[in-house]
């Protein structure tokens, strides 16, 4: 990219406010999360684990692409299915090792 396109991202970045800007990093964060451990459990595809959740396949792939703002439950039932947690409260310890989202990406 040419240093004028650079700027010119650079200085919309810095209009966008912290909370969208944190709200937008998490909800990636989070859908990586799922993403990877989708990857690493015992379905075989994404569908198989739309299905075992009652979601439409379309769906995840809208959380999978961070563009959901997802609901406690919607998690829980996530994290239900995958038998795992998938987000923990700071200061909390969780059973089963969940992601911790920190800024910046997955810890």
């Amino acid at each position: 990219m040419s240093r004028e396109v650079d700027d010119f991202f650079d200085e919309i970045e810095t209009k966008i406010p912290e909370d969208v800007s944190r709200l937008v990093e998490k909800q990636m964060d989070i859908a990586d999360a799922i993403a990877d451990a989708i990857e690493n459990s015992e379905f075989k595809t994404r569908k198989e684990f739309a299905q075992a959740i009652g979601m439409k396949e379309s769906m995840l792939s809208r959380i999978l692409a961070g563009n959901v703002n997802l609901t406690l439950k919607t998690i829980a039932k996530i994290e239900a299915a995958l038998e795992m947690d998938i987000i923990s409260v700071a200061g909390f310890e969780a059973e089963k090792g969940p992601v911790k989202i920190a800024h910046g990406g997955i810890l």
